[in-house]
């Protein structure tokens, strides 16, 4: 539950991780955006952490990227993506936007 739920918001490690999966992935990682943290409802302990990122790569190393998201013991909500076709060859932008959750 710690690694899906920390106690600390530890965005600068959640960071690192999506910077290392990126390229594990095939993808650059361009660009990186961390909003404030908010209560996730009224009366919660829960943090909700808006958290956006652009990418560029083709579309297979975008799968993996979101498989490894998927698979990570954190939770990750991706709420929104957003991509924009190649003028040339077959490198697409990504933009996610995705919160993470803490105590």
């Amino acid at each position: 539950v710690e690694a899906a739920l920390p106690l600390m918001p530890r965005v600068p490690d959640f960071l690192n991780f999506v910077e290392r999966q990126s390229s594990q992935s095939g993808l650059i990682l361009q660009s990186t955006n961390v909003a404030k943290a908010q209560l996730l409802q009224q009366g919660s302990d829960i943090f909700k952490i808006p958290v956006g990122v652009s990418l560029a790569g083709p579309y297979p190393a975008f799968k993996n990227f979101l498989l490894a998201l998927q698979n990570s013991s954190r939770l990750v909500e991706v709420q929104e993506v957003f991509f924009f076709t190649p003028q040339q060859g077959q490198i697409f932008t990504f933009d996610l936007k995705m919160r993470i959750h803490s105590y």
